[in-house]
């Protein structure tokens, strides 16, 4: 009974981390990931099929230091404030032919954050 279990568990674990989203794309025998840069993207991958790029502004937390040092609840030092800052956007999309999903990755301020799965590609 014990057996059976532990093989249950471990078609569970496996099932789970076959089923992660995948964050990163294969370019040949390379990957890129969230994380990496603009220009690494490019050496490794090429060219995309298509990019579009616009600016986007959001609120971001600043704290200003107090002079006594003195930590707050969150663990933050003085005050916080939101200020506006500009984040430079830029979706490129990756055409990996008719038998292949398409990926568009998109990158905010030169790094890549996300990597999305769309619809099957197209033969150039």
């Amino acid at each position: 009974m014990r057996r059976i279990l532990i093989q249950l568990g471990a078609v569970l674990v496996a099932s789970a981390v076959i089923s992660l989203p995948a964050q990163a794309m294969r370019c040949g025998n390379r990957i890129v990931g969230e994380g990496d840069i603009v220009g690494y993207v490019l050496a490794i991958c090429g060219e995309p099929a298509a990019t579009r790029s616009w600016t986007e502004v959001r609120e971001q937390l600043f704290f200003a230091p107090r002079r006594d040092r003195l930590f707050y609840r969150h663990g933050s030092r003085g005050r916080g404030y939101w200020l506006p800052v500009e984040i430079v956007v830029e979706e490129w999309t990756y055409n990996l032919g008719t038998r292949r999903f398409m990926r568009i990755l998109r990158f905010e301020n030169g790094n890549l954050v996300n990597i999305r799965t769309t619809r099957y590609g197209y033969s150039e």
